[in-house]
């Protein structure tokens, strides 16, 4: 009776299968099947593999090159956007913890896996809290066009990878991108205790180091030139 049942629990997995009804599975099925004559798969698995680095490459980048400039302004960034990531994480997996829903390939008829499906749950999406919480860090840290740009659309095209591989809902990456948003705002507002918390792996700076650096932020940010022997600290 045991193998019996082992087999009725595999064979559970099919017969549950339903088709797309609501908005959001029919969503998901019209990303999935876009690439259908593209051939365009294998593409897109590489694609939506790079999230990982690129999420881990870019906050230990900026604060490494922070330490080695001794420039604390961008270590802090850099510490900032990480521990952004870290939250957002967590938040994700706790959520998919209490929430347990089923990847759409599990639970929807015609859906393609070209990627052989995913473990775990399926909301929210991982890797889409963890390109907007990349995003928005980054946006925040430097709020220019050319910086923004860029990490947006990439954030949104990795979100869009994971419908196409038959792994998240719709529901999944809005609700990633949410969490990802939320929490590396959160951590940002939140940088100044932070930076206290974390200053024995900070570079020093010098008062006068920080004025011009405050300068400069000012600068860029208002088109406002100062002086930087007359310019005096801003504490924030």
């Amino acid at each position: 009776m045991l193998p019996m049942c082992a087999h009725a629990q595999n064979v559970d997995t099919i017969t549950i299968k339903h088709a797309a009804v609501t908005w959001d599975e029919r969503a998901l099925v019209a990303i999935n099947h876009f690439g259908d004559s593209l051939g365009i798969d294998k593409d897109i698995i590489f694609f939506t593999n790079t999230a990982f680095f690129t999420c881990v490459a870019f906050p230990v980048g900026i604060y490494g090159l922070g330490i080695a400039k001794h420039d604390r302004e961008q270590a802090i960034a850099g510490l900032t956007i990480g521990v952004g990531l870290g939250v957002s994480s967590v938040v994700t997996e706790g959520i998919k913890a209490i929430v347990e829903r089923a990847r759409p390939f599990h639970d929807l008829l015609g859906v393609r896996t070209p990627s052989a499906g995913a473990g775990g749950y399926s909301f929210p999406s991982g890797h889409s809290t963890a390109v907007w919480s990349l995003a928005t860090g980054l946006t925040l840290q430097y709020p220019k066009w050319y910086v923004i740009t860029p990490a947006v659309l990439y954030a949104t095209a990795v979100s869009l990878s994971r419908p196409y591989l038959g792994v998240h809902y719709l529901s999944d990456l809005l609700a990633g991108a949410l969490v990802g948003v939320s929490c590396s705002y959160a951590v940002y507002k939140l940088e100044t205790p932070l930076t206290k918390l974390l200053a024995p792996i900070l570079p020093n700076a010098s008062p006068a180091s920080i004025s011009a650096s405050r300068a400069m932020q000012i600068h860029h940010s208002f088109g406002v030139s100062f002086n930087a022997g007359q310019f005096q600290p801003v504490i924030f």
